[in-house]
């Protein structure tokens, strides 16, 4: 089947200390670490700067939601993409490894007699799944529609037939 790579998750700062005594806590340690799973779960949203803020630095872009599916011939994965285009959107296939990555930016402007407004959101994500042997590589498709990609891994022929289902004896 297909497993996801562990994330890599950036260790907080060293703890703070004066002469021997350290000023970190079990607290703060699991306070972290709902941070961090809230940014990973709103992908690229002002909590990331929230953990900054609390001296945490983001373990880089948050990973999509993906749902993964196996059929008799091929395998699916879904990734939902909210707010990013197409153009944006890159799926890699390297070794054994599928990689979906997707950027995003907006800049806005707005210039009238009394003020000036400009803001500038940017946004990223990444996932990289471990596909299994067995695979078709030459036809693996994607498709993107409505903020949904969805990546297509065939099997081979060779694999299919090796399918069969085993009788449960009582």
């Amino acid at each position: 089947s297909i497993l996801t790579e562990p994330s890599t998750e950036a260790k907080g700062p060293p703890a703070a200390t004066t002469g021997s005594h350290s000023f970190r806590s079990p607290f703060r340690d699991e306070f972290d670490a709902v941070l961090d799973r809230l940014a990973r779960g709103f992908g690229p949203m002002p909590f990331q700067d929230l953990a900054t803020w609390f001296g945490r630095a983001p373990a880089g872009p948050p990973a999509p939601s993906a749902d993964v599916v196996e059929t008799e011939r091929s395998y699916e994965i879904k990734v939902d993409l909210p707010g990013f285009d197409e153009k944006n959107v890159e799926v890699l296939l390297s070794g054994d490894s599928l990689t979906l990555k997707a950027e995003k930016s907006e800049e806005r402007e707005d210039k009238q007699a009394n003020y000036h407004l400009s803001e500038r959101r940017r946004g990223a994500c990444r996932r990289v799944f471990r596909l299994p042997d067995g695979i078709d590589r030459e036809k693996i498709t994607a498709a993107f529609d409505k903020g949904v990609l969805v990546v297509t891994v065939p099997k081979t022929q060779a694999t299919v037939a090796q399918s069969r289902q085993i009788a449960i004896n009582k």
